[in-house]
């Protein structure tokens, strides 16, 4: 058989188009339902004019308060909160809560479920959904329904239910006149504007939108130069070529101040900034991105300013080393001596030094003094072994003399002159080089010869380190934030950065080996009193009591700075990582564009988040089986609030109006988790267990799955509405203003 509705082929009985999702039976019996009415037009056409003429009048006027009656009821309609869950593999459709009622939109038919799947239009007029997504290929037919028209069983449901597109990528997005924006599988880029399917561009990598009009597409051209066009939905014929043969395109916010970066002839970097009512301008060279804070885009630039780096260098041997030179083998010579062994019968007035030895061997014993076992030549050779020179031999005093003759009478047999064998003459043969003191002038030399070159190297010009530009892009304005940085390093929501004027210490021209080792001065230093970057575009200084704590904090484990308007948190954790963590949250207030001295907040903190004048941080951490439960705590200008008490933090939600839900115990069947509201006071309400997922929908109302059920709370009970459910969705939720989940955790 054949789809009705999309004319497709299907299986016979089927009670849904694998295709289109549009159920057969209300096709045919609509079918039915159009023919009957066409046979009622037909006999209406054969009877007089004349004679029906007020009836027909009356039926047209009917006819009209009808239809007016029925598009205000749609409009009402699509004015309040709808609701879409996907139960059994097919989305239903709720638009009141406290009724018992759902509608059946279409068959799902995915193999994957997520809030990807499904989103409203911003009228509130349709809702846009995947059926047979295949996560495999990423795609699925993407259909459309106009949900306001929707009536519980009714046969006319279909005519409101359309295929947009099939083989469509996931990240389809709608504009604010209802738009929607969508890529197929073979890269084309369409746009359906309520009737028709209009290809954009083909072959694209990516795309964005403004919201409204405007449209951001990136492709490649033959050779992979990437290249982004721009068009507006009111002129799709005439797209804009924004930029080419770039490196990277930044993510665009601002449609008319888009950011990229492309690589010059010189492989220099330079950046770039588009609109669609602005050509191209190079607005730096040598450029990085750094971060964007409250809309504001910052980023380094190279200019003209360098710095030496023989600057940073501390250097006490700059004149002894001019004035060594290398050393000359000739003013190093020595003489060389011959040593001859006296005999008893030689005169020793012949000679102008005698020397003896403990360790070379004489005539006297046949072998060294010092390996004789008597008493009196252990202690002979004790006491002047060490005095002997480089040859082995020691000269001949008169004390020396007298110790000789001693051992020479007690071991000797008498005759004169026996203890002259004792004794050596010494005469020179020639000269030899002095290799240790030749070797020590050498390595002097040598020394001072490197130090010279690495002199030279550091006073180079070449290897002059650039100073960069801080700029700040703010709503199409270019500002000049500091043109004198050196290094920057990114903190919790915001960033630090140097100047040479921040590096106060230098390093010892003896302790370089290598430029880099002066090149790492110019690196954050935690310690120095570096400048931080605040949410409001201004900029302050560490003073040194804060700069030591960040610094000796870092040094025993991690530790992370997060910056409000007004004061900076030092969140420090040891090194040890657990589920019951046990950092230290710090505090120091921004007074006169200087952070204070830190003050503890608390020894017992996990830092989670902060934004312009809040921090968040949980404590308390224990451990219930498996499962860690913690408080939640804010912290404004010093002063923390309990927010809630005994949460597990998977997922816990703090919104708008200090509201917050949580997950507040385990499910015995691991199958979900208790669900609480805890109200601006820290007062909780369990609403149910086994919850799964959930939505607030409004001020004291929630939509959650449990056990596999959807139900609704109102703020009093909750009510069933469905089995077996899978996913969830709403037009509107009430606005989060933080989440805190696991992986904010850092265990």
């Amino acid at each position: 058989m054949y789809c009705p509705k999309c004319g497709k082929e299907i299986p016979d009985n089927s009670k849904y188009c694998g295709v289109c999702g549009a159920k057969i039976e209300q096709i045919d019996s609509e079918k039915n339902v159009k023919n009957e009415e066409n046979k009622i037009d037909i006999n209406i056409k054969n009877k007089s004019i004349l004679k029906h003429c007020l009836p027909i009048v009356g039926v047209l006027v009917i006819a009209i308060i009808i239809i007016i009656g029925v598009k205000n009821l749609f409009l009402k309609s699509s004015d309040k909160n709808a609701y879409v869950y996907l139960s059994n593999g097919t989305y239903e459709l709720v638009t009141n809560l406290n009724k018992d009622q759902s509608f059946e939109i279409a068959s799902s038919k995915s193999d994957d479920i997520g809030e990807y799947l499904l989103a409203f239009s911003p009228d509130g007029k349709y809702i846009y959904y995947y059926t047979k997504y295949d996560s495999t290929s990423g795609t699925g037919s993407l259909c459309r329904a106009e949900y306001g028209r929707l009536r519980e069983d009714s046969k006319k449901n279909e005519q409101y239910i359309e295929i947009v597109a099939t083989k469509v990528f996931l990240g389809f997005k709608i504009v604010d006149d209802g738009t929607v924006i969508y890529e197929k599988n073979n890269n084309a880029l369409y746009c359906f504007d309520g009737k028709d399917s209009i290809q954009i561009a083909e072959n694209i990598d990516y795309f964005w939108t403004d919201g409204m009009e405007k449209v951001v597409y990136e492709t490649s051209d033959d050779f992979g130069n990437r290249i982004a066009y721009g068009v507006k939905l009111s002129d799709l014929e005439n797209p804009i070529m924004l930029a080419s043969d770039y490196t990277v395109f930044y993510t665009p916010d601002d449609f008319e101040n888009m950011m990229y970066i492309k690589t010059e002839e010189d492989d220099t970097e330079s950046m770039y900034v588009v609109g669609f009512e602005k050509d191209a301008e190079k607005i730096a060279k040598g450029a990085r991105f750094l971060a964007e804070i409250e809309g504001r885009k910052y980023f380094l630039s190279e200019n003209e300013k360098k710095v030496n780096l023989y600057d940073f260098v501390e250097d006490n041997y700059r004149e002894a080393d001019a004035s060594i030179s290398e050393p000359d083998k000739d003013n190093f010579s020595i003489p060389k001596y011959r040593y001859g062994q006296l005999y008893s019968e030689d005169n020793l007035e012949d000679y102008d030094e005698i020397y003896t030895t403990c360790s070379q061997k004489m005539y006297f014993y046949s072998r060294p003094i010092a390996d004789k076992e008597q008493d009196n030549c252990k202690e002979f050779a004790m006491k002047y072994q060490q005095m002997e020179n480089e040859d082995g031999y020691l000269l001949v005093t008169e004390e020396i003399k007298r110790e000789i003759q001693e051992m020479a009478a007690e071991d000797g047999q008498g005759y004169d002159g026996e203890w002259h064998e004792f004794c050596f003459y010494r005469e020179q043969i020639g000269t030899t080089l002095d290799y240790e003191a030749y070797n020590a002038a050498y390595e002097q030399w040598n020394e001072a010869q490197n130090r010279i070159n690495l002199r030279q190297e550091l006073q180079s010009e070449e290897n002059d380190v650039s100073v960069k530009t801080l700029y700040c892009l703010d709503n199409g304005t270019l500002n000049k934030v500091d043109e004198n940085v050196l290094s920057t390093e990114g903190l919790w929501n915001t960033f630090m950065y140097n100047t040479p004027e921040q590096i106060t210490e230098k390093v010892k021209i003896e302790d370089i080996a290598t430029i880099q080792d002066v090149e790492k001065l110019f690196e954050i230093n935690k310690a120095a009193e570096n400048i931080v970057m605040l949410l409001d575009g201004a900029t302050c200084v560490m003073s040194s009591s804060a700069a030591e704590a960040y610094a000796t904090a870092t040094n025993d484990g991690y530790a992370m700075l997060g910056v409000t308007d007004k004061e900076v948190y030092l969140d420090e954790i040891d090194g040890t990582l657990s589920l019951e963590i046990k950092g230290t949250l710090s505090m120091a207030n921004i007074t006169d564009g200087v952070i204070g001295e830190f003050v503890m907040i608390s020894d017992d903190a996990n830092f989670m988040n902060v934004d312009k004048d809040t921090a968040y941080y949980t404590s308390n951490y224990y451990q219930n089986g498996d499962v860690s439960y913690c408080d939640l705590y804010s912290c404004i200008s010093g002063t923390s609030t309990v927010l809630a008490r005994d949460i597990i933090p998977y997922s816990a939600n703090v919104y708008k109006d200090n509201t917050i839900l949580a997950y507040t115990n385990s499910s015995e069947t691991d199958q979900g988790y208790e669900l609480s509201v805890i109200d601006p006071k820290g007062e909780a309400t369990v609403i149910d267990d086994k919850v799964e997922k959930y939505i607030r929908t409004g001020e004291s109302e929630v939509l959650y799955i449990s056990d596999g059920n959807l139900y609704f709370y109102n703020g009093n009970e909750s009510k069933f509405l469905d089995r077996n459910v899978e996913w969830i969705w709403s037009k509107d939720a009430m606005e989060i203003a933080y989440t805190l989940d696991h992986y904010s955790i850092p265990y």
